[in-house]
Protein backbone atom coordinates (compact mmCIF):
# COMPACT_ATOMS: atom_id res chain seq x y z
CA UNK A 1 0.00 0.00 0.00
CA UNK A 2 3.22 2.41 0.36
CA UNK A 3 3.82 2.35 -3.26
CA UNK A 4 0.87 3.62 -4.08
CA UNK A 5 -0.12 7.40 -5.11
CA UNK A 6 -3.53 8.54 -3.36
CA UNK A 7 -3.48 11.82 -4.46
CA UNK A 8 -6.57 12.86 -6.35
CA UNK A 9 -7.82 9.17 -6.53
CA UNK A 10 -11.42 7.97 -5.25
CA UNK A 11 -10.20 5.29 -3.05
CA UNK A 12 -12.74 2.27 -2.10
CA UNK A 13 -11.48 1.19 1.19
CA UNK A 14 -13.50 -2.51 1.97
CA UNK A 15 -13.37 -2.46 5.99
CA UNK A 16 -14.67 -4.64 8.68
CA UNK A 17 -17.15 -2.72 10.82
CA UNK A 18 -19.41 -5.96 12.07
CA UNK A 19 -19.20 -4.20 15.47
CA UNK A 20 -21.53 -4.83 18.14
CA UNK A 21 -23.91 -2.42 19.16
CA UNK A 22 -26.44 -2.33 22.10
CA UNK A 23 -29.04 0.41 22.36
CA UNK A 24 -27.91 1.99 19.14
CA UNK A 25 -24.29 1.94 21.17
CA UNK A 26 -21.00 0.50 20.18
CA UNK A 27 -19.92 -2.00 22.78
CA UNK A 28 -16.41 -2.68 21.34
CA UNK A 29 -14.55 -0.08 19.22
CA UNK A 30 -11.46 -2.65 18.14
CA UNK A 31 -12.72 -3.22 14.42
CA UNK A 32 -12.93 0.11 13.53
CA UNK A 33 -10.10 1.57 15.55
CA UNK A 34 -7.89 -0.84 14.09
CA UNK A 35 -8.78 0.33 10.39
CA UNK A 36 -7.55 3.97 11.78
CA UNK A 37 -3.95 3.65 10.58
CA UNK A 38 -5.20 2.71 6.78
CA UNK A 39 -7.53 5.22 6.92
CA UNK A 40 -5.47 8.06 7.89
CA UNK A 41 -2.46 6.91 5.55
CA UNK A 42 -5.11 7.47 2.66
CA UNK A 43 -6.25 10.63 3.79
CA UNK A 44 -2.78 12.10 4.55
CA UNK A 45 -2.29 11.56 0.72
CA UNK A 46 -4.93 14.33 -0.10
CA UNK A 47 -7.54 11.62 -2.03
CA UNK A 48 -10.07 12.77 -4.24
CA UNK A 49 -12.63 10.52 -2.39
CA UNK A 50 -12.61 7.81 0.38
CA UNK A 51 -15.35 5.39 -0.15
CA UNK A 52 -15.81 3.64 2.88
CA UNK A 53 -17.56 0.08 2.36
CA UNK A 54 -18.88 -2.45 5.50
CA UNK A 55 -21.18 -4.60 6.62
CA UNK A 56 -23.15 -5.49 9.47
CA UNK A 57 -24.30 -8.80 10.76
CA UNK A 58 -26.56 -10.41 8.98
CA UNK A 59 -29.44 -8.60 7.64
CA UNK A 60 -33.38 -9.59 6.24
CA UNK A 61 -34.97 -7.29 4.70
CA UNK A 62 -32.53 -3.49 5.24
CA UNK A 63 -33.01 -4.29 8.96
CA UNK A 64 -32.77 -0.94 10.69
CA UNK A 65 -31.24 -2.54 13.84
CA UNK A 66 -27.86 -3.29 11.46
CA UNK A 67 -27.66 -0.01 9.85
CA UNK A 68 -23.92 1.69 10.17
CA UNK A 69 -24.93 4.88 10.88
CA UNK A 70 -23.75 4.21 14.73
CA UNK A 71 -20.25 3.08 12.68
CA UNK A 72 -20.69 7.04 10.85
CA UNK A 73 -21.17 9.16 14.07
CA UNK A 74 -17.80 7.17 15.94
CA UNK A 75 -15.91 7.76 13.04
CA UNK A 76 -16.61 11.35 12.93
CA UNK A 77 -15.73 11.58 16.27
CA UNK A 78 -12.48 9.81 15.34
CA UNK A 79 -11.52 11.31 12.17
CA UNK A 80 -12.51 14.99 13.73
CA UNK A 81 -14.74 15.50 10.36
CA UNK A 82 -18.12 14.77 8.78
CA UNK A 83 -18.88 12.17 6.81
CA UNK A 84 -21.01 11.80 3.89
CA UNK A 85 -23.73 8.56 4.64
CA UNK A 86 -25.59 6.96 1.88
CA UNK A 87 -26.81 3.86 0.73
CA UNK A 88 -24.78 2.58 -2.59
CA UNK A 89 -27.79 3.20 -5.12
CA UNK A 90 -28.08 6.92 -3.23
CA UNK A 91 -24.98 7.86 -4.09
CA UNK A 92 -24.43 6.56 -7.37
CA UNK A 93 -27.33 8.41 -8.13
CA UNK A 94 -26.25 11.83 -6.93
CA UNK A 95 -23.35 13.44 -8.65
CA UNK A 96 -20.42 12.68 -6.10
CA UNK A 97 -18.50 15.93 -7.05
CA UNK A 98 -21.42 18.17 -5.38
CA UNK A 99 -21.04 15.92 -2.26
CA UNK A 100 -18.72 18.33 -0.23
CA UNK A 101 -16.92 15.89 2.19
CA UNK A 102 -13.59 13.86 1.38
CA UNK A 103 -15.14 10.80 3.34
CA UNK A 104 -17.73 8.60 2.03
CA UNK A 105 -19.35 6.18 4.33
CA UNK A 106 -21.89 3.39 2.37
CA UNK A 107 -24.88 2.15 4.02
CA UNK A 108 -24.58 -1.75 5.41
CA UNK A 109 -23.26 -3.50 2.26
CA UNK A 110 -24.86 -6.72 3.28
CA UNK A 111 -28.61 -5.03 2.80
CA UNK A 112 -27.75 -6.36 -1.35
CA UNK A 113 -28.70 -9.79 -1.59
CA UNK A 114 -25.95 -9.28 -4.74
CA UNK A 115 -23.41 -9.28 -1.86
CA UNK A 116 -23.28 -12.33 -0.69
CA UNK A 117 -24.96 -14.29 -3.37
CA UNK A 118 -24.43 -15.20 -7.04
CA UNK A 119 -27.25 -14.53 -8.81
CA UNK A 120 -28.36 -12.69 -12.17
CA UNK A 121 -27.94 -9.32 -10.86
CA UNK A 122 -24.71 -10.17 -9.22
CA UNK A 123 -22.67 -9.18 -11.85
CA UNK A 124 -24.05 -5.38 -12.51
CA UNK A 125 -23.70 -5.30 -8.45
CA UNK A 126 -19.99 -5.81 -8.97
CA UNK A 127 -19.69 -3.47 -11.67
CA UNK A 128 -20.98 -0.63 -9.87
CA UNK A 129 -18.73 -1.18 -6.86
CA UNK A 130 -16.00 -0.66 -9.22
CA UNK A 131 -17.25 2.44 -11.05
CA UNK A 132 -16.74 3.92 -7.03
CA UNK A 133 -13.07 4.43 -7.85
CA UNK A 134 -9.41 3.90 -9.50
CA UNK A 135 -7.63 2.01 -6.60
CA UNK A 136 -9.44 -0.53 -4.26
CA UNK A 137 -7.91 -1.47 -0.42
CA UNK A 138 -9.17 -4.55 1.31
CA UNK A 139 -8.86 -4.17 5.07
CA UNK A 140 -11.69 -6.00 6.05
CA UNK A 141 -9.33 -9.01 7.40
CA UNK A 142 -12.43 -10.63 9.10
CA UNK A 143 -14.42 -11.25 5.83
CA UNK A 144 -11.85 -11.87 3.91
CA UNK A 145 -12.03 -15.69 3.86
CA UNK A 146 -15.50 -15.53 1.71
CA UNK A 147 -15.83 -15.10 -1.46
CA UNK A 148 -18.70 -11.68 -1.03
CA UNK A 149 -19.00 -9.27 -3.88
CA UNK A 150 -17.04 -6.15 -1.94
CA UNK A 151 -13.63 -8.51 -1.55
CA UNK A 152 -13.18 -10.28 -4.72
CA UNK A 153 -15.60 -8.58 -7.20
CA UNK A 154 -14.18 -4.82 -7.49
CA UNK A 155 -11.93 -4.44 -10.56
CA UNK A 156 -10.28 -1.17 -10.51
CA UNK A 157 -6.27 -0.46 -11.78
CA UNK A 158 -5.09 -0.65 -8.44
CA UNK A 159 -5.76 -2.68 -5.92
CA UNK A 160 -3.53 -4.18 -2.58
CA UNK A 161 -4.36 -4.82 1.29
CA UNK A 162 -4.64 -2.32 4.01
CA UNK A 163 -1.92 -2.25 6.86
CA UNK A 164 -4.29 -4.07 8.88
CA UNK A 165 -3.94 -7.43 6.85
CA UNK A 166 -0.67 -6.48 6.22
CA UNK A 167 -0.05 -6.99 10.22
CA UNK A 168 -2.91 -10.03 10.37
CA UNK A 169 -0.12 -11.74 7.78
CA UNK A 170 2.67 -11.10 10.06
CA UNK A 171 1.49 -12.61 12.67
CA UNK A 172 -0.76 -15.60 11.01
CA UNK A 173 0.94 -16.58 8.12
CA UNK A 174 3.76 -19.23 7.67
CA UNK A 175 4.51 -19.02 12.01
CA UNK A 176 5.33 -22.64 12.33
CA UNK A 177 9.00 -22.90 12.57
CA UNK A 178 11.36 -25.90 13.99
CA UNK A 179 12.49 -25.66 17.45
CA UNK A 180 9.63 -23.71 18.51
CA UNK A 181 7.16 -25.29 21.15
CA UNK A 182 3.32 -24.40 19.98
CA UNK A 183 0.73 -25.01 22.02
CA UNK A 184 -3.03 -24.49 20.46
CA UNK A 185 -5.70 -24.20 22.72
CA UNK A 186 -9.50 -24.39 21.40
CA UNK A 187 -12.80 -23.54 22.68
CA UNK A 188 -15.96 -22.41 22.08
CA UNK A 189 -19.34 -24.06 20.45
CA UNK A 190 -18.44 -23.88 16.91
CA UNK A 191 -17.18 -27.59 16.57
CA UNK A 192 -17.17 -28.08 12.68
CA UNK A 193 -14.64 -25.28 11.47
CA UNK A 194 -12.24 -26.21 14.55
CA UNK A 195 -12.45 -30.35 13.82
CA UNK A 196 -10.61 -29.38 10.59
CA UNK A 197 -8.28 -26.97 11.90
CA UNK A 198 -7.16 -30.09 14.29
CA UNK A 199 -6.95 -31.84 11.30
CA UNK A 200 -4.53 -29.42 9.61
CA UNK A 201 -2.52 -28.10 12.67
CA UNK A 202 -1.87 -31.48 14.56
CA UNK A 203 1.70 -32.14 13.00
CA UNK A 204 2.12 -28.39 13.17
CA UNK A 205 1.49 -27.68 17.54
CA UNK A 206 3.21 -30.03 20.52
CA UNK A 207 -0.11 -29.71 21.87
CA UNK A 208 -3.99 -28.94 21.80
CA UNK A 209 -6.05 -27.86 24.35
CA UNK A 210 -9.00 -28.41 23.98
CA UNK A 211 -12.43 -26.86 26.43
CA UNK A 212 -15.50 -25.00 25.96
CA UNK A 213 -18.44 -27.27 24.04
CA UNK A 214 -16.04 -28.45 21.25
CA UNK A 215 -14.73 -30.66 24.31
CA UNK A 216 -18.07 -32.55 25.05
CA UNK A 217 -17.73 -34.42 21.19
CA UNK A 218 -14.14 -35.37 22.35
CA UNK A 219 -14.84 -36.79 25.51
CA UNK A 220 -17.67 -38.95 24.85
CA UNK A 221 -15.74 -40.75 22.80
CA UNK A 222 -13.48 -41.51 25.80
CA UNK A 223 -16.96 -43.23 27.48
CA UNK A 224 -16.93 -39.77 29.61
CA UNK A 225 -20.96 -39.07 30.54
CA UNK A 226 -21.53 -35.75 29.05
CA UNK A 227 -25.00 -34.90 29.97
CA UNK A 228 -26.77 -32.85 28.08
CA UNK A 229 -23.71 -30.70 26.70
CA UNK A 230 -22.76 -29.46 23.36
CA UNK A 231 -22.09 -32.59 21.10
CA UNK A 232 -22.04 -33.19 17.47
CA UNK A 233 -22.90 -36.29 15.88
CA UNK A 234 -21.34 -35.77 12.68
CA UNK A 235 -17.57 -34.01 13.82
CA UNK A 236 -17.47 -37.52 16.38
CA UNK A 237 -17.00 -39.68 13.58
CA UNK A 238 -14.01 -37.73 13.07
CA UNK A 239 -12.73 -37.94 16.27
CA UNK A 240 -10.65 -41.64 16.06
CA UNK A 241 -8.68 -40.01 12.89
CA UNK A 242 -8.07 -37.31 14.76
CA UNK A 243 -6.59 -38.86 17.76
CA UNK A 244 -4.87 -41.45 15.63
CA UNK A 245 -3.25 -38.74 13.47
CA UNK A 246 -1.76 -36.95 16.86
CA UNK A 247 -0.54 -40.23 18.11
CA UNK A 248 1.45 -40.72 14.81
CA UNK A 249 3.14 -37.33 14.66
CA UNK A 250 3.16 -37.58 18.64
CA UNK A 251 0.89 -34.13 19.17
CA UNK A 252 -0.34 -34.03 22.78
CA UNK A 253 -4.36 -33.38 23.06
CA UNK A 254 -4.88 -32.59 26.33
CA UNK A 255 -8.67 -32.75 27.07
CA UNK A 256 -10.72 -30.92 30.76
CA UNK A 257 -10.48 -33.57 33.87
CA UNK A 258 -13.69 -31.50 35.21
CA UNK A 259 -16.44 -28.96 34.85
CA UNK A 260 -18.71 -26.48 36.28
CA UNK A 261 -22.50 -27.38 35.39
CA UNK A 262 -24.86 -25.94 35.38
CA UNK A 263 -28.89 -27.55 34.69
CA UNK A 264 -30.09 -24.77 32.67
CA UNK A 265 -27.94 -22.46 30.05
CA UNK A 266 -27.86 -19.34 32.71
CA UNK A 267 -25.65 -17.75 34.91
CA UNK A 268 -28.32 -18.85 37.87
CA UNK A 269 -29.23 -22.06 38.46
CA UNK A 270 -28.60 -25.65 39.99
CA UNK A 271 -24.59 -25.01 39.96
CA UNK A 272 -22.46 -27.84 40.71
CA UNK A 273 -18.67 -29.03 40.10
CA UNK A 274 -18.04 -32.24 38.55
CA UNK A 275 -14.59 -34.26 37.30
CA UNK A 276 -14.51 -36.59 34.46
CA UNK A 277 -14.42 -40.28 36.30
CA UNK A 278 -18.11 -39.85 37.65
CA UNK A 279 -18.89 -37.39 34.65
CA UNK A 280 -21.73 -35.17 34.41
CA UNK A 281 -25.10 -35.88 35.45
CA UNK A 282 -28.18 -36.61 32.76
CA UNK A 283 -29.84 -33.16 33.15
CA UNK A 284 -26.73 -31.00 33.65
CA UNK A 285 -24.34 -29.55 31.09
CA UNK A 286 -20.45 -28.33 31.28
CA UNK A 287 -20.51 -24.86 31.06
CA UNK A 288 -17.00 -23.76 32.22
CA UNK A 289 -13.45 -25.72 33.23
CA UNK A 290 -12.83 -26.91 36.92
CA UNK A 291 -9.18 -26.11 38.66
CA UNK A 292 -7.64 -29.52 37.77
CA UNK A 293 -8.04 -28.67 34.13
CA UNK A 294 -6.71 -25.04 34.64
CA UNK A 295 -3.68 -26.59 36.41
CA UNK A 296 -3.00 -28.90 34.02
CA UNK A 297 -3.18 -26.25 31.17
CA UNK A 298 -1.16 -23.88 32.70
CA UNK A 299 1.56 -26.65 33.51
CA UNK A 300 2.03 -26.75 30.04
CA UNK A 301 1.15 -23.46 28.66
CA UNK A 302 4.37 -22.45 30.87
CA UNK A 303 6.62 -24.40 28.49
CA UNK A 304 5.19 -22.95 25.40
CA UNK A 305 7.41 -20.83 22.68
CA UNK A 306 4.30 -20.05 20.91
CA UNK A 307 0.24 -19.87 22.36
CA UNK A 308 -2.43 -19.46 19.72
CA UNK A 309 -6.02 -19.34 21.24
CA UNK A 310 -9.31 -19.92 19.11
CA UNK A 311 -12.31 -20.10 21.04
CA UNK A 312 -13.21 -19.51 24.84
CA UNK A 313 -12.67 -22.42 27.86
CA UNK A 314 -16.48 -21.22 29.35
CA UNK A 315 -19.44 -19.30 28.61
CA UNK A 316 -17.53 -16.49 29.45
CA UNK A 317 -20.51 -13.94 29.04
CA UNK A 318 -22.26 -15.24 32.79
CA UNK A 319 -19.76 -14.61 35.06
CA UNK A 320 -20.18 -17.80 37.03
CA UNK A 321 -18.88 -19.72 33.98
CA UNK A 322 -15.95 -17.31 32.90
CA UNK A 323 -13.51 -18.26 35.76
CA UNK A 324 -11.49 -21.07 33.35
CA UNK A 325 -11.38 -18.36 29.94
CA UNK A 326 -10.29 -15.64 32.67
CA UNK A 327 -7.44 -17.71 35.00
CA UNK A 328 -5.81 -19.07 31.64
CA UNK A 329 -6.22 -15.48 29.28
CA UNK A 330 -3.93 -13.98 32.62
CA UNK A 331 -1.93 -16.60 32.95
CA UNK A 332 -0.38 -16.30 29.75
CA UNK A 333 -0.79 -12.63 29.20
CA UNK A 334 1.76 -12.65 31.57
CA UNK A 335 4.18 -14.99 29.81
CA UNK A 336 7.34 -14.39 27.78
CA UNK A 337 5.56 -16.38 25.11
CA UNK A 338 4.62 -15.50 21.76
CA UNK A 339 0.62 -15.00 22.23
CA UNK A 340 -2.00 -14.81 19.30
CA UNK A 341 -5.50 -14.71 20.15
CA UNK A 342 -7.87 -15.46 17.12
CA UNK A 343 -10.80 -13.32 16.78
CA UNK A 344 -14.21 -13.18 17.23
CA UNK A 345 -15.52 -14.60 20.63
CA UNK A 346 -11.94 -15.22 21.71
CA UNK A 347 -11.10 -11.29 20.93
CA UNK A 348 -14.00 -10.44 22.83
CA UNK A 349 -13.44 -12.39 25.79
CA UNK A 350 -9.76 -10.72 25.60
CA UNK A 351 -10.96 -7.35 25.62
CA UNK A 352 -13.36 -7.96 28.40
CA UNK A 353 -11.28 -9.12 30.64
CA UNK A 354 -8.77 -5.91 29.77
CA UNK A 355 -5.98 -8.21 28.81
CA UNK A 356 -5.58 -7.28 24.80
CA UNK A 357 -2.61 -4.64 25.45
CA UNK A 358 -0.47 -7.28 26.53
CA UNK A 359 -1.26 -10.31 23.61
CA UNK A 360 1.54 -10.43 20.99
CA UNK A 361 -1.03 -9.87 18.54
CA UNK A 362 -5.41 -10.17 18.62
CA UNK A 363 -6.55 -10.74 15.44
CA UNK A 364 -9.71 -9.24 14.15
CA UNK A 365 -10.90 -12.22 12.46
CA UNK A 366 -12.12 -15.63 13.58
CA UNK A 367 -12.84 -17.94 10.72
CA UNK A 368 -10.30 -15.73 8.39
CA UNK A 369 -7.37 -16.11 10.98
CA UNK A 370 -8.42 -19.94 11.41
CA UNK A 371 -7.65 -20.62 7.81
CA UNK A 372 -4.66 -18.19 7.33
CA UNK A 373 -2.92 -20.66 10.17
CA UNK A 374 -4.04 -23.49 8.30
CA UNK A 375 -1.98 -22.30 5.07
CA UNK A 376 -4.90 -21.42 3.08
CA UNK A 377 -4.92 -18.90 0.45
CA UNK A 378 -7.93 -16.50 1.28
CA UNK A 379 -10.05 -15.04 -1.47
CA UNK A 380 -9.42 -11.27 -0.29
CA UNK A 381 -5.58 -11.20 0.47
CA UNK A 382 -3.40 -10.33 -2.57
Amino acid sequence: MEKIDFFNKSVILRTDYNVPILNERITSTKRIDESMRTIKYILKQSPKKLIIISHMGRPKNNDPTLSLLPVKKYLEKKLECNIHFSTLETYISNNSNLIVEKIVLLENIRYYPEETKNISTTQEFQSKLSSLGNVYINDAFGCSHRKHSSIIGINTPIRCCGFLIEKEKKYLQGIFNRGKKYTLILGGSKISDKIKLINNLVPKVDNILIGGGMAFTFLKYFGTKIGKSLFCEEEYKLVPNILYYAVKTKTNIVLPKDFICNDVFSNEGNIVYKDSSGGIPQNFMGLDIGIKTITEFKNILNTSDYIIWNGPLGVFEFDNFSTGSKEIMKFISELSATTIIGGGDTAACCEMFNLSDKMTHVSTGGGASLELLEGKNLPGLF
